[in-house]
């Protein structure tokens, strides 16, 4: 019942280690979601480990509990709330799609481009994460071609090592850190802790 209030991607990695989404067609039912992921892991199609949740938000808006404006967001307190009154002068802020995300040691996101082009405020509340994200122009866009959706998990093909050099920044995320990031350039994410990482992004 919980989990009729929320929807999330459940994402897995092919055998070629690019990310897929458990029952893609079905994201607003998570609960079927996870029951495909759990049959797919016993019967020995996909690695647990490497099971990542993206984009975990509520299915409806509901007023947020500091701020009062409707969001979909699951968390309790943003960095928008951080700033309290002086919010406004700042940034736009927009907590009412924003994405929680959930992974083990060698799972998280495949190099991509975001469908909405702008800039992000993300927080890594715990665990250790890498972040590459490569400069903006030809480089992102054959990057984001040549590596759609493929994470890079050890040991690494020389096609990556030499993607990984052109990035503009490779980022270690410790717990804690907050971080700005445009989600219009190739990136991605990969968890290198042995505790699950957990982090979201306004």
């Amino acid at each position: 019942e919980a989990l009729e209030k929320y929807r999330a991607d459940v994402e897995y990695l092919d055998i070629g280690r690019q990310q897929r989404d458990v029952l893609r067609k079905d994201k607003h039912d998570l609960g079927k979601r996870i029951d495909e992921a759990l049959r797919m892991v016993a019967e020995e199609h996909v690695d647990a480990d490497l099971l990542y949740v993206a984009e975990m938000r509520l299915k409806k808006e509901i007023p947020h509990p500091i701020g009062g404006d409707k969001a979909k967001t699951v968390c309790r307190r943003d960095m928008k709330d951080v700033l309290g009154p002086y919010s406004a002068w700042t940034l736009y802020w927009d907590r009412y799609d924003e994405g929680f995300f959930a992974g083990g040691r060698n799972s998280g996101k495949g190099v991509h481009v975001d469908q909405v082009l702008w800039s992000n405020v993300g927080r890594n509340w715990r665990g250790y994460k890498l972040v590459a994200a490569w400069p903006k122009g030809e480089i992102s866009k054959r990057t984001a071609l040549e590596f759609y959706d493929v994470v890079f998990t050890p040991p690494l093909k020389e096609s990556e090592l030499l993607a990984l050099q052109q990035a503009a920044k490779i980022v270690l995320l410790r717990p804690g850190d907050v971080y700005v990031f445009s989600g219009g350039i190739a990136h991605t994410v990969l968890c290198v802790s042995e505790e699950m990482c957990q982090g979201a992004y306004e």
